[in-house]
């Protein structure tokens, strides 16, 4: 957790600490503004970006954007500051939504890749038992229901509300991907995602709105609304981001049915055109994430040989790698049980087909290697007949497709 708040300290951090406006204004007319600004990171930012403030109408749409000329916040030190604005009022009515809770001082591509790997990571429970268990999918089906919504004008990113349009889009995902004893329980989610750090969920009470404490019922449409915090606010008002979040979602939960969760995504024809080594460069948004889950799931532990090297002092520092049974490119699945944690070694070995993991659930060898000729050779001849390193989690275990995919794969 020290090293968590230390990373969200790392770089320039801006979040708005108060705002003050005129209680009211005539239209056409001038709204004032005074806000207090705090860089609560470690450094400044050098690349040349606004502070813009933009006030929507009561159709939720943007009606005003005006640029704050006398902000740079290139000179925006660690610590506070004063800014004061004038934002001009068209003639029509405006309804002012200020839901700024914390924006943040990185470029949007930093900013998405962030977001990417919490939506890898969302808490989303493991249920069932033996070969039953699996991750409940109700958080991101509600996530790409609510992507939904903002596409088609329901809703908007810190807007959300809870409605028929809602509920059917997920039942319609829901029904395609559901296991076993999971539940059509959109309202669970809808309150639940707060513990995610990036959703507030409010209700209409008697005194005004406050934080949404139980499930929303049917009866509750038009009185509960949500909105995404902590910077998803402004990633999700961008249609490509929302694209790609929506991507790594279905990569990370429901690799399985993306030609149905992701219409008109074309199937890969080509085969992988070649073996990607340990130290190649992470793709971008997705793989961090993919890498911290297994390494997490595997305990940081290779499923090979067993190599186990987790500095204590910086504990995201691993000698480890995540390696996909069926590659990306070729699979578009970023679901954990298309992965293994693998020393650099054996990544290395695996990728060029000299090693593979079997339905078995043992490592077979090619017949190319000859122990007499190198020490390498001998080590990776040895692992024949081994088992697999598996995580404790049955959830977790090696999907059979990725083992047999690697098996045929094997040289002969």
């Amino acid at each position: 957790m020290e090293l968590e708040k230390l990373a969200r300290l790392a770089g320039y951090r801006f979040v708005l600490r108060e705002i003050t406006h005129d209680k009211s204004v005539s239209h056409p007319g001038t709204l004032n503004m005074k806000m207090k600004w705090a860089n609560v990171g470690v450094a400044k930012l050098y690349r040349p970006f606004n502070l813009q403030i933009s006030l929507r109408n009561s159709a939720g749409e943007t009606a005003t954007t005006t640029t704050v000329a006398d902000a740079d916040p290139r000179d925006w030190l660690p610590g506070e500051r004063d800014i004061t604005a004038s934002v001009p009022i068209p003639c029509e009515p405006i309804l002012f939504l200020l839901p700024c809770y914390q924006i943040f001082g990185f470029p949007n591509a930093v900013l998405l890749d962030a977001a990417i790997e919490r939506l890898y990571d969302l808490n989303v429970g493991v249920v069932g038992v033996a070969g039953e268990r699996h991750e409940r999918p109700h958080k991101p089906l509600l996530l790409l229901a609510v992507f939904d919504l903002i596409d088609e004008g329901f809703a908007t990113p810190d807007h959300i509300p809870w409605c028929r349009e809602l509920r059917d889009r997920f039942t319609a995902r829901f029904d395609l991907v559901r296991k076993h004893d999971d539940q059509n329980s959109p309202e669970n989610p809808f309150l639940y995602l707060r513990n995610d750090g990036f959703w507030l969920a409010t209700k209409l009470g008697p005194s005004g709105i406050e934080s949404l404490q139980t499930q929303p019922l049917v009866g509750d449409t038009g009185m509960v609304f949500a909105g995404f915090t902590d910077g998803f606010e402004f990633l999700a008002s961008i249609p490509d981001n929302r694209r790609k979040m929506r991507d790594a979602l279905v990569a990370r939960y429901f690799p399985q049915h993306a030609a149905v969760l992701l219409p008109g995504v074309p199937t890969p024809v080509e085969p992988y055109p070649s073996a990607k080594v340990a130290d190649d460069e992470p793709e971008f948004g997705r793989s961090p994430a993919f890498r911290r889950k297994i390494l997490e799931i595997y305990d940081h532990q290779c499923a090979a040989c067993g190599l186990r090297i987790k500095l204590p002092a910086a504990q995201d520092v691993s000698f480890i790698d995540a390696a996909h049974l069926i590659p990306f490119a070729e699979s578009h699945n970023d679901h954990p049980t298309n992965g293994l944690a693998l020393c650099k070694n054996h990544h290395w070995a695996m990728d060029r087909n000299l090693i593979a993991p079997c339905p078995d659930h043992q490592w077979h060898v090619s017949p190319v290697l000859d122990p007499r000729r190198s020490t390498g050779e001998k080590e990776l001849q040895r692992l024949s007949g081994k088992s697999l390193l598996l995580p404790q989690d049955q959830a977790f275990h090696p999907d059979p497709e990725g083992l047999r995919w690697r098996s045929e794969k094997l040289i002969a």
